[in-house]
C-alpha cells in the first residue's frame, strides 16, 4: 500500500489540511452507517454514541 502525507510549516495551511481530513473521516463514517443492515433507528443511536464518545474524549 502507498500512503501519501502532505504536510506544511504554515500553521494556517495545516489547520486547513486538518478540516479537509476531518470531513473526509466523518464522510467514511457516515458512508459506513449507511450501509448497515439496522433500522434507522438504531443507526441514529451509533451517531449519537460516536458523538458522546468524541464529546467526552473517550477516543
Amino acid at each position: 500500500m502507498n500512503v501519501i502525507v502532505y504536510s506544511s510549516d504554515d500553521k494556517e495551511k495545516m489547520e486547513i489540511l486538518s478540516i479537509k481530513v476531518a470531513e473526509i473521516y466523518a464522510a467514511a463514517i457516515l458512508n459506513t452507517i449507511d450501509k448497515l443492515k439496522c433500522s434507522k433507528q438504531q443507526k441514529l443511536k451509533l451517531l449519537d454514541e460516536i458523538r458522546a464518545c468524541k464529546e467526552n474524549n473517550l477516543y
